[in-house]
């Protein structure tokens, strides 16, 4: 059964039709954190397919402890393995947190990145998302 969510005058849905974020979530947080992270994820409304410069595979909003996922990934052509790894990736900003640097916020910190380098699909997930990063731009 899914469960409607409002932030910011969208509606979210946290039910998805071939990726179980909640699952996702529960593995991450157990394998990697110990149980210890502490957020809702749910996946973004729906949105029309266009072309694109750039693409958002999930906001984290860390005050909210929310983690909002772009619901064109919860596809069939999208690999449980890469699900995965975004999810990890994002339950990844509530441990390292980000920190400031000539007036900017820097969230991939190098703390961060050699981190998130240790989930046990990083390679393969960065390797799928360079090859399919065209067909995630028109979705």
């Amino acid at each position: 059964m899914s469960r409607l969510l409002v932030v910011d005058h969208d509606v979210m849905i946290d039910g998805g039709q071939h990726h179980d974020l909640q699952e996702l979530f529960a593995e991450a947080n157990e394998r990697y954190f110990g149980g210890g992270v502490r957020a809702t994820i749910v996946w973004g409304p729906a949105r029309r397919p266009r072309r694109r410069k750039k693409f958002t595979f999930a906001n984290h909003y860390l005050r909210r402890r929310l983690i909002i996922v772009n619901r064109a990934l919860d596809a069939r052509w999208v690999p449980r393995f890469v699900m995965a790894f975004l999810v990890f990736h994002e339950m990844l900003h509530s441990v390292c947190r980000p920190r400031r640097e000539g007036g900017r916020s820097i969230v991939h910190t190098p703390e961060f990145v050699e981190r998130e380098k240790a989930h046990h699909s990083y390679a393969r997930a960065m390797a799928w998302e360079a090859k399919n990063l065209d067909r995630l731009l028109r979705s």
